[in-house]
């Protein structure tokens, strides 16, 4: 008999934070931003409620006197999914989406 212990969505951000993190800080590199730190929050659905789910990491970027907004995941996924979406807006009601990092 052979188990497979697989993790909750919610589980899986912890470890893969430093992932998105490194990746973002690439993005922040290779567009010719200044990259200030980030902010993750740990859930998704009080930042940006009308664009992720819960099972998604939220954090977001202060760069240039511009805030930047990074979901990480896919919604039904959550965290098993490498895709980022970058939002660009002082509020993340209004942010606009500003580009897609996808799988590498």
């Amino acid at each position: 008999m052979i188990f497979v212990v697989v993790a909750p969505p919610y589980a899986i951000r912890v470890f893969r934070l430093k992932t998105f993190e490194n990746r973002i800080s690439e993005w922040f590199k290779n567009s010719g931003m200044k990259f200030g730190g980030m902010e993750p929050f740990a859930l998704s659905k009080n930042v940006a409620s009308s664009k992720t789910s819960a099972v998604q990491l939220v954090m977001s970027c202060m760069s240039e006197g511009d805030k930047y907004w990074f979901v990480c995941g896919s919604y039904w996924l959550g965290c098993y999914s490498n895709q980022i979406i970058i939002y660009k807006g002082q509020a993340s009601k209004n942010a606009e989406k500003v580009g897609l990092l996808s799988r590498r």
